[in-house]
């Protein structure tokens, strides 16, 4: 059997070289168990998930009842479980509306709103992982910040691994600590992504694949400061040492490698900005 069904999603192999999998039905019967779908008629079509004001929250806008509070949280659970399976595009909405569901305000519910508008009308849509032809695993990985934009001016993260096609992995999580400058972001993102990378080329290897790691970034800044340490450092960044060395560590050990990506084909944009 070339399809498959598991937990929800559906395993296509019937392409070769490819994975396509889906979660449609998920989709539909999520949308179907919505408490509100004469709200939801009301909004319009959408082109994305998420607009740009996503992580703008206003102090004084009106908090949600128990009914639609309780709804609020239902929906961004199931719609967490959807993205970190089959539906990566749903980043970073999910991850934003994660941190408002102890409280949630009309504005909140509107951005939910918006989401499974661009749900309902994207249920088709399938994830597509391949890999690069050759001897060796080419795993990138694609981390990018969005820096202070949280309402207590933390910066988001938001990283895509790929072996060559589709995302395999991602991240788009808050940062824990907040920092001074983009350039500092950046490095966070990027030191976020490191674990992830040295779990998978661990794992492959396990798995007999030979592995290329490499971070792409497109902060030059960053980069110097993660291949050269404190000789890239400054007064601005002495600070952040502990996070510069490990990730210089393991390009100095050969573990991965960190290369520049141009702005417009960093496709970490994705998991850390409302595009």
């Amino acid at each position: 059997c070339k399809v498959h069904d598991y937990l929800g999603m559906t395993l296509g192999y019937t392409q070769k070289g490819v994975v396509k999998i889906h979660m449609k039905d998920y989709i539909t019967k999520m949308l179907d168990q919505f408490k509100y779908k004469n709200e939801l008629k009301e909004v319009k079509k959408v082109s994305t998930p998420a607009a740009d004001h996503l992580f703008n929250v206003n102090p004084n806008c009106s908090r949600l009842g128990d009914e639609k509070r309780e709804e609020f949280h239902t929906m961004v659970a199931k719609a967490l479980f959807l993205c970190k399976r089959s539906r990566p595009d749903l980043q970073p909405t999910v991850p934003f509306l994660c941190t408002r569901v102890q409280s949630p305000d009309q504005d909140d519910w509107k951005k939910l709103l918006r989401m499974l508008k661009y749900l309902e009308q994207t249920v088709e849509d399938e994830l597509i992982l391949g890999a690069t032809d050759g001897d060796v695993l080419l795993c990138g990985h694609y981390p990018d910040a969005a820096f202070a934009v949280h309402q207590d001016m933390k910066s988001h993260t938001g990283s895509i691994m790929t072996l060559g096609r589709g995302a395999a992995n991602t991240i788009s999580s808050k940062q824990k600590l907040n920092t001074r400058s983009s350039t500092e972001a950046e490095v966070v993102a990027a030191d976020n992504a490191v674990p992830l990378a040295l779990w998978t080329r661990n794992f492959l290897k396990e798995q007999g694949y030979e592995t290329k790691t490499t971070i792409y970034q497109d902060n030059t800044s960053a980069i110097l400061l993660e291949k050269n340490g404190k000789e890239s450092s400054s007064k601005r960044t002495r600070h952040m040492n502990i996070k510069i060395f490990f990730i210089k560590d393991c390009i100095d050990k050969g573990y991965l490698t960190v290369e520049h990506c141009p702005t417009d084909d960093m496709v970490g944009d994705y998991p850390s900005k409302p595009l």
